[in-house]
């Protein structure tokens, strides 16, 4: 009687994991891009739906609010203990105030990699960022944006 067993030999299945780590290494940092970007992408809608709310009060008449507990778009939201700022598990944002403590714009702080995003003028929209080489998006530095032009700084009427 002939036995028929078929099975891969040791080294067969280390050449398979060999190759497997090997297609890993190439493929991860692509995947710490791709999570990086949905990171950097959750702080902007975020900023920006907080400078729309912002910027329809101002259209309404209304003065800019405060702190976060009388922003529209994020009424109810678990991680606004006192409304000075608003958490997720990515960022903690922060409202810009200029000399007079009134609200001018909008800061996120990446609370992994110690990086922060700003929006200078609720008015304006646009995000800058700091010291932000590393990153995978192309942000124009913060003192650059504000000292161009075209630059849209908050104006009185919309200030509380």
């Amino acid at each position: 009687m002939k036995l028929n067993n078929k099975a891969y030999t040791l080294t067969e299945l280390l050449v398979v994991v060999i190759l497997a780590g090997i297609l890993a290494t190439m493929v991860l940092p692509k995947f710490a891009n791709v999570i990086d970007s949905y990171r950097l992408m959750e702080a902007e809608n975020v900023m920006r739906l907080v400078r729309n709310d912002q910027e329809q009060r101002c259209t309404l008449d209304k003065k800019y609010a405060q702190n976060f507990n009388q922003i529209s778009v994020l009424a109810g939201a678990s991680s606004l203990a006192d409304g000075a700022s608003y958490v997720t598990s990515n960022f903690e944002y922060e409202f810009e105030f200029n000399a007079q403590s009134k609200p001018v714009g909008i800061m996120a702080t990446d609370l992994k990699n110690n990086v922060t995003l700003e929006m200078p003028s609720f008015l304006d929209g646009r995000i800058c960022c700091d010291n932000c080489d590393g990153l995978n998006r192309d942000y124009e530095e913060c003192a650059d944006l504000m000292a161009r032009e075209d630059f849209d700084t908050v104006t009185a009427d919309c200030l509380p």
